[in-house]
Order: C-alpha cells, then sequence, then structure tokens
C-alpha cells in the first residue's frame, strides 16, 4: 500500500473493489467493476472510499451500474479464489472483456499438482472416492488447507479422512492442530525416506498434540491411503497431506478429474 501511495496508483483490493461469494455447491462467483481508470470500485493512493457495490445482479450478466459486473458458476478448484479473483480483475482493468463461459472454462482448468488438488481415486477399493492432494507441511499452510476443508463440508461434504505423514525436522504439533477440527480420521503414516519422522514418535506427538482427533497408525502412505479409502461411502473426501514426499507416492494411484472439487 506504501509502494501504490508513493507512485500515486489506484488500488483494487479483494473486499473492496471486488469480492469473492461462496454459491454453494461446489461453486462461487466474482463481483466487482471493469475499474476503468480506478473510479469504480477501486481507491485512490490517497485513502479514497471505494465505490460500493449495491445492485450487482446476481445472475452473472451485468448490471445497470457504470462498470458493474458479474461471473457466477465458478468451480472450486486447486487454486484460491481470492487469487483467480485477483486475475479477473487485473485483466478488467486491461480493458479485456471476457464472456462469462470464456472465465469459468479459463479458471476450471488453472491448478498446481499437490495444492489443494482434487483428484478421484483408481481402479479398487474405494473407486471414485474424491482426494485431495495437498503438500501442506507448516502450521501456516496446514491451516490454510484446513479452512479449505471445512468449506468443502459446508457445501455438504461427507467425511473426511486425513493420510498425513511429515519429515522429522517439521513439528507435528503446530502441522496436525488445524486438522483436529475437519478431519474425522487421521491416519499417520510413514513414507520411504530415512528423513522421515518415525512413525511411533509421529504417533505420539500427534495423539498429543490432537486428543480430540481419531488418530490411527497407517504404516506405510500407500497402506494408509489404502484404509481410508476402505473408510469411504458415497460424498467422503480423502486428504493426503503432510509432505512432498506424502503426495508424491499417491498420486500415480489417482485420477485426474478436471480439477474441480465436484
Amino acid at each position: 500500500m506504501e509502494a501504490a501511495r508513493g507512485l500515486g496508483c489506484p488500488v483494487f483490493q479483494l473486499g473492496e473493489a471486488y469480492s469473492v461469494v461462496d454459491e454453494g455447491e461446489g461453486l462461487w462467483r466474482w463481483e466487482g467493476s471493469d475499474g476503468g481508470d480506478g473510479a469504480h470500485g477501486g481507491s485512490g493512493a490517497d485513502g479514497g472510499e471505494s465505490t460500493d457495490k449495491e445492485g450487482i445482479d446476481k445472475e452473472g450478466t451485468d448490471n445497470k451500474k457504470e462498470g458493474g459486473r458479474c461471473y457466477d458458476g465458478l468451480a472450486h478448484g486447486s487454486l484460491l479464489p481470492a487469487n483467480q479473483a485477483a486475475a479477473v480483475q487485473a485483466l478488467l482493468l486491461e480493458g479485456f472483456e471476457p464472456e462469462a463461459d470464456a472465465v469459468r472454462e479459463a479458471l476450471a482448468g488453472q491448478g498446481l499438482a499437490g495444492r489443494f488438488e482434487w483428484r478421484v481415486a483408481g481402479e479398487g477399493d474405494g473407486a471414485g472416492v474424491r482426494v485431495v492432494l495437498d503438500v501442506a507441511h507448516n502450521a501456516q499452510a496446514m491451516g490454510l488447507c484446513a479452512e479449505r476443508l471445512k468449506a468443502v463440508k459446508r457445501r455438504g461434504g461427507g467425511l473426511c479422512i486425513g493420510v498425513l505423514a511429515i519429515m522429522a525436522d517439521k513439528e507435528m504439533e503446530s502441522i496436525i492442530a488445524p486438522l483436529e477440527s475437519v478431519l474425522d480420521i487421521c491416519y499417520i503414516a510413514r513414507f520411504e525416506a530415512a528423513r522421515c519422522m518415525p512413525l511411533a514418535e509421529a504417533l505420539a506427538r500427534g495423539r498429543r498434540a490432537a486428543p480430540r482427533l481419531d488418530i490411527r497408525d497407517g504404516g506405510g502412505v500407500v497402506e494408509a491411503y489404502h484404509a481410508a479409502l476402505a473408510e469411504c461411502r458415497e460424498g467422503d473426501v480423502v486428504l493426503v497431506t503432510g509432505s512432498f514426499m506424502t503426495v508424491a507416492a499417491v498420486r500415480p494411484l489417482s485420477l485426474s478429474c478436471g480439477g474441480s472439487e465436484s
């Protein structure tokens, strides 16, 4: 903000100039303005007030208010809606005016492997179960992962079963704590690497840090993954997390589902 003020730039902030609104059913919408010269929705570098967004059409078409715009029916996927929303605002500020279908298609195809990546289980037990792969391996990243899973459950998800294996130099307590309020079962496991936290230590520390969580001995990561799938019914989700190594062991066993939650 200080840099923007120094340059005399208008500022377009999430929650002020444009917004992310959850629509349920794995969808969200973008609400904001075209921006133009900064008069609509952006605040000037001198701290001027943002234009409000009253009257924005909730059905995905431009409203009658000058500069008002809305894109609905956007799928939750690997990338945070907040980041995708910033990209939409940037396009509009550059003078592009994409059609709603083009925005939906473009955002649905975005994602990073292993970053809250939606997959489905492959052949065998649990085939078709939704799987989330997330390489979160510190407290901040796991906190974000947990918040996103809570949103999934609010949208009507079933059980959420975790497979967690971490490096020995990581702090199990701060990593597992955010998961206690969102996971129904957590299989703590070990991957094949010398730097992996020993299973007995990981189980003991995890149970002390998250006493209300149903923590189980998962053995190896693949073994734990199959155990998690065996617990699943329609609508349930398996989270595989804790390390790049944890995700790498499971990803080849899952299939692409287009990157979206649904």
